[in-house]
């Protein structure tokens, strides 16, 4: 099955902080629901119970059984969630690098997610010069306009 996240994307495997520490915990799942929850974040298998349940090595039936033990259900939920938070600030550190190097989509794109970015108005530039040709003095001024067209004031301060 291809990656949905792209032919070239790597293959991320949890890490045991993401799994955590087996002894800590107050409920103690079964050995095989470790295995049912790397299942879950493998994205060459199929994303079906009966698969990540063939994948751990655990009958459908005895799955769906510890799915009636709220304490189960809670703590599969709880381990999920820490992966998906996980990869999130993965892609969110990722977005940040191409801020840094300039890149101006990255940048609209983080101020769309993190910074409650919305342009109340359009502004055409009526020469043709590509950014890399201004000075920084008019850049700077590009960038006060910007900041100064975002009505909640959230993004970053440009003096």
């Amino acid at each position: 099955m291809p990656n949905p996240h792209g032919w070239n994307a790597k293959k991320r495997k949890p890490t045991p902080e993401e799994l955590a520490d087996k002894s800590t915990q107050k409920y103690a799942p079964p050995e095989w629901a470790w295995k049912y929850l790397a299942a879950m974040v493998d994205w060459e298998l199929k994303p079906t119970i009966s698969a990540r349940c063939e994948q751990a090595g655990v009958p459908r039936k005895t799955f769906y059984d510890h799915c009636m033990r709220p304490e189960f259900v809670t703590w599969l939920n709880e381990h999920v969630e820490r992966i998906v938070l996980s990869e999130a600030r993965e892609v969110r550190t990722a977005l940040l690098r191409k801020c840094l190097t300039g890149d101006l989509e990255a940048i609209k794109l983080w101020h769309e997610l993190y910074a409650e970015f919305i342009p109340t108005r359009r502004q055409i530039v009526s020469d043709e010069r590509e950014l890399s040709d201004r000075t920084d003095g008019e850049l700077i001024e590009i960038a006060r306009t910007l900041a100064a067209a975002n009505p909640h004031g959230t993004g970053p301060k440009i003096h």
